[in-house]
């Protein structure tokens, strides 16, 4: 993680009275490149980093500099906590686990606010950590990977592992193929890391960013279509977990009405059919007619 690369950096320079970006780079299994642009980063922020060229040249920081507690406040220290407390129930890290130990000696406060992802990890908790591994150790992955119409094996050097909209996602190029792609490691079975380490540097590629410029380039081109559900009293707890409550009009005597606009796509489908006979779609017809389809099919799995 970044904010770990630049602590270290900053610890580094507090421990040596010169270092070059080679040393540093070597240290922490990145390029020099890379250590260039954290040197950039750190200067921006204000550190006092100082570079002298030549052969016996290197970054330094000015004499006397010291790394003061006062650099944060209470408030950026304890909004650093909640982030990485937050962060460490979706996915157990030691690097994490280490941040937070320091974080916490200049400040003993309580974790006030905090979000509970652990119902997200138990299922690709453990590709997480074999995958960053493998991304530190530069080895390729091998797995099988389910596809709507059967399983494909895989083999993939890893990039970038990263969180969006609920799922994991790994960024990596496989095996002959002429650009890097997407997987859900939902969707990644028997994963394993090869012993084959492979030399290629991927750090001008940013897989987050790509995979979030084009899913928000997607939902321009979304067709979406206005919903009206009606409810019945008894399912108000499932309701307002379900929907935002500006959708939901309370002025019915023994219903709710929730008029909201979806995607048509299949999964608004599945999320209908999920409440059962509680449920009862107003419009518009076609989707009505949907619903009914899909019920139909069902119903013939179970009577035939």
């Amino acid at each position: 993680m970044k904010i770990e690369r630049l602590l270290k950096i900053i610890f580094i320079l507090l421990n040596k009275q010169k270092v070059t970006a080679e040393e540093v780079a070597k240290h922490l299994a990145v390029s020099t490149r890379t250590v260039y642009r954290d040197m950039d980063t750190l200067s921006l922020a204000g550190f006092p980093i100082y570079a002298e060229q030549g052969n016996l040249g290197g970054y330094r920081l000015i004499e006397g500099y010291y790394f003061p507690h006062s650099y944060f406040t209470e408030e950026d220290l304890r909004l650093i906590k909640e982030a990485l407390t937050s962060t460490m129930t979706l996915h157990t890290d030691k690097a994490l686990q280490n941040i937070l130990a320091k974080i916490t000696l200049l400040n003993e406060s309580k974790t006030e606010n905090s979000i509970d992802f652990s119902f997200l990890n138990n299922k690709d908790g453990v590709k997480v950590t074999d995958i960053r591994q493998a991304i530190k150790d530069k080895k390729c992955l091998t797995f099988s990977y389910a596809k709507k119409e059967q399983l494909e094996i895989k083999k993939v050097k890893p990039i970038q592992v990263f969180f969006y909209h609920l799922s994991w996602y790994l960024f990596g190029w496989p095996e002959n193929e002429a650009k890097p792609k997407f997987y859900r490691l939902s969707r990644i079975h028997e994963l394993k890391v090869g012993n084959a380490v492979f030399t290629e540097t991927f750090e001008y590629l940013d897989g987050y960013q790509v995979f979030s410029n084009w899913m928000k380039s997607l939902e321009s081109e979304i067709v979406k279509i206005d919903l009206v559900l009606r409810f019945p009293l008894i399912s108000s707890q499932e309701v307002f977990d379900s929907f935002p409550e500006t959708s939901i009009d309370k002025s019915g005597v023994d219903h709710l009405l929730v008029r909201i606009s979806y995607p048509d796509e299949e999964w608004v489908v599945k999320l209908i059919l999920s409440f059962g006979s509680q449920v009862e779609v107003l419009s518009p017809r076609g989707f009505k007619n949907k619903i009914m389809t899909h019920i139909e099919k069902m119903t013939r799995i179970y009577y035939t």
